[in-house]
């Protein structure tokens, strides 16, 4: 499968998906969201993959939003309908049962900064820079910053970002939990890499219901949780990992899962 906005290699139960449209510091258009909306729908479906990295090409991660198609015009129907698109893939990297990570090359800027949001664990260069850069340009914030955000840092400091604009820097971002490590520019694929080999390792039917459970866990009661947590574990428990792991530890040796 081929695409013109977008770069994909798959080995080893992960997927790296490239944003190429470095000219344009990988800003988001129509046809690049079409793209990747149709690689996720296929990877959600492949259960060789276990794991999906999420990078840009050139200096940036994502610039955000299309600013030449906004240049251009968009009445509010076109509006609304762009940021749909995009709120489809912030939907499905957020429900998809495989683990995400977002290896942020350098600018992440308005949707660009919240669509490394969405993904599960954030990496970055030290080269990076993460902005809430919406206001400046007349407009709210976008593609589930206004969800993310408070949630991750609490609603002083995710209003503070929003209505300042400020440039975060990627030592600045990891002070503040917004994301989990930084590295230098010559060690983040690797550092990525390993990081997704190790997860790819692992009982892959157990770490999708965790990753399901711990997301919802953000605006479910207590009591849905624990429901929630035993309807999952049961299936667990029905798993050939599960018994894998179970039988590894008899053996006193690592587990060999399949992501059976």
């Amino acid at each position: 499968m081929s695409f013109e906005n977008i770069l994909v290699f798959s080995e080893s139960g992960i997927t790296t998906i490239t944003l190429n449209r470095p000219d344009a510091m990988n800003s988001l258009t129509f046809e690049m969201i079409e793209e990747l909306h149709q690689l996720l729908e296929d990877i959600s479906r492949d259960d060789q993959c276990k794991v999906i990295i999420l990078t840009g090409s050139g200096k940036a991660f994502s610039a955000g939003g299309d600013i030449k198609a906004m240049s251009e015009g968009m009445d509010a129907m076109q509006g609304k309908a762009y940021l749909q698109k995009i709120n489809g893939i912030i939907l499905k990297i957020v429900e998809i049962e495989k683990i995400v990570i977002s290896a942020v090359n350098g600018f992440a800027v308005g949707a660009g900064c919240n669509l490394s949001l969405a993904s599960d664990l954030i990496v970055a260069s030290n080269e990076a820079i993460f902005s809430e850069a919406f206001l400046p340009v007349g407009l709210v914030p976008d593609a589930g910053g206004t969800y993310f955000l408070p949630r991750i840092l609490g609603l002083p400091k995710a209003k503070e970002l929003v209505l300042t604009g400020k440039k975060l820097s990627a030592e600045e971002a990891e002070r503040l939990g917004l994301i989990n490590q930084v590295v230098p520019p010559e060690d983040l694929n690797k550092t990525v890499m390993d990081m997704a080999k190790e997860i790819a390792k692992g009982p892959s039917r157990a770490i999708g219901l965790t990753k399901v459970l711990m997301n919802r866990s953000l605006w479910m009661d207590l009591r849905s949780a624990l429901e929630y947590e035993a309807y999952s574990q049961g299936l667990c428990m029905q798993t050939a990992d599960h018994k894998e792991g179970l039988k590894a530890f008899r053996e006193k040796r690592k587990p060999i899962f399949l992501g059976k």
